[in-house]
């Protein structure tokens, strides 16, 4: 059985290169495509990805829980993997002729609706799944790895102006495609073609479908705003959203932590191992109070400078964007968990998409009646609303089979310590403006007051084991340079 610790660094450093080349990219974006051109092609985006949502049926969730219920069988492994690509394929191309026509028929942007198609190719054919009910993490880390750094190279040497926009289109759907066909190189390690019968593949459309519906739901409050911004107001509104939700990217990490724990959890769960599941999640839930409490009001410490910085004055409305969206961080991270961890593994899918559902119409609701009038801020408001309608209703829903409740309030006292963060880097930010080296000084008080408050609360209640992993952290890195 794979190590969770070794697929959560393998991960981390996934999600740490995803945080990077943003914050290179995203500034040349920012001078170059211009609000309206970043607005135009993350409308797009949006619209083709509900496309591929529904061509996808579910497939990551589904087929990653079944998969890492029968990896130790080689057979049954087999059958099942084709089995749901089988009835994936089938919708896709249902999907996919859908998609044809409405190209076709497209008064808008049909030049980049069409170029959109090869990122529904990719998603579609993607087996991300199989690797990741495997426990396989070291693959998706690479190729995912390779391909981001092909495509911001080209984006280094291609885009130069407002006119590149096409060519920032072929960059980014081509890096899409070839993301989602990797994994059938390597795919022989696990599974080889055997055959199967209509009946064994239609019998998981109903399990595909179950888990499909919280997923569109969670998709209506998490990409729908762009969609609704760019109806109602305007594709710049569209693309300050953008860029804000990029600003997110300290995120990521959290992600990481549950993609690694999500096939492990459900093997536990699936042969009833219950005390370890509730250590695990307890686990989940410490390291994801301190890094969302820490990213979250971090990053909306140095919203103002980091706006200006990265993508210049025009983009200054991002900054009041980002500090609210910031703010919503730990319920989004933690919300994750509870989903990730423990509903979907355990089979509650209904409970999860009333959740979703309860996040889906407030945020749907004060985005219609509000954007009209108070624009591209009501997006971000309804965002940061819609999360914590999520996670305060997905935490009743469980805290009469897990005390999700008591393993959350052990960590409020981290939300103090952010506080404390907050006001130290909004000294150095109000004193020195806003330049470059405000914002280095902003990230490393920041990084200091967070950490330095932390390892004092940890050693007056003797929690070592957050000092263990720091030493075994510094230990790898004291490797790296060695070598």
């Amino acid at each position: 059985m794979a190590s969770i610790k070794k697929n959560f660094a393998y991960q981390a450093m996934w999600q740490i290169l995803s945080m990077i080349l943003p914050l290179v990219t995203s500034p040349i974006l920012a001078r170059t495509l211009g609000a309206e051109g970043i607005g135009i092609y993350s409308f797009v985006f949006s619209v083709v990805g509900y496309f591929a949502l529904v061509a996808n049926l579910g497939v990551y969730r589904y087929g990653t829980q079944k998969i890492s219920t029968v990896r130790n069988d080689s057979e049954k492994c087999n059958r099942v993997f084709w089995e749901i690509w089988w009835a994936h394929a089938l919708v896709s191309m249902l999907v996919g002729s859908i998609y044809i026509a409405f190209v076709i028929n497209s008064a808008n942007y049909r030049l980049f609706y069409m170029l959109m198609g090869l990122h529904y190719l990719g998603a579609v054919l993607s087996i991300d799944w199989l690797f990741a009910g495997m426990e396989d993490f070291k693959k998706i880390t690479i190729r995912d790895t390779v391909i981001k750094l092909v495509t911001f190279v080209s984006i280094l040497l291609f885009i130069h102006d407002k006119g590149d926009l096409v060519i920032y289109t072929i960059i980014m759907t081509l890096g899409n495609f070839v993301s989602g066909i990797a994994f059938w190189v390597s795919a022989h390690r696990y599974v080889h073609m055997v055959p199967v019968t209509v009946r064994e593949v239609f019998a998981h459309n109903k399990g595909m479908l179950v888990l499909f519906i919280p997923v569109l739901i969670e998709n209506v409050y998490t990409t729908m705003d762009k969609i609704m911004l760019g109806i109602m107001d305007s594709k710049t509104a569209v693309g300050f959203y953008e860029n804000s939700e990029k600003a997110l990217i300290a995120q990521r990490i959290i992600h990481a932590l549950i993609m690694v724990i999500m096939p492990r959890m459900t093997f536990l769960i699936y042969n009833n191992k219950k005390e370890e599941m509730r250590e695990l999640m307890k686990k989940a839930v410490d390291v994801a109070m301190v890094l969302s409490v820490a990213f979250g009001i971090g990053t909306a410490s140095i919203a103002k400078e980091f706006s200006v910085i990265f993508w210049g004055e025009e983009f200054y409305p991002c900054a009041r964007l980002i500090f609210v969206m910031a703010l919503a961080i730990p319920a989004m991270g933690l919300s994750r968990i509870i989903r990730e961890e423990f509903l979907l593994p355990s089979g509650q899918n209904k409970v999860y998409t009333i959740c979703a559902g309860l996040g889906a119409v407030s945020n749907f609701m004060i985005n219609l009646i509000f954007i009209p009038l108070y624009g591209v801020i009501v997006a971000a408001i309804s965002t940061f609303i819609s999360e914590f309608v999520v996670f305060a209703a997905q935490c009743i829903a469980v805290k009469k089979q897990i005390p999700i409740i008591r393993y959350i309030k052990e960590g409020f006292i981290y939300i103090p310590f952010g506080i404390i963060m907050y006001f130290v880097v909004r000294i150095f930010g109000n004193h020195f403006g806003i330049h470059i080296y405000t914002l280095f000084i902003e990230i490393i008080a920041g990084i200091v007051t967070y950490i330095g408050i932390c390892c004092i609360y940890w050693k007056l209640t003797g929690q070592t084991y957050y000092f263990d992993v720091i030493k075994n952290l510094l230990k790898k890195i004291s490797k790296i340079k060695k070598e």
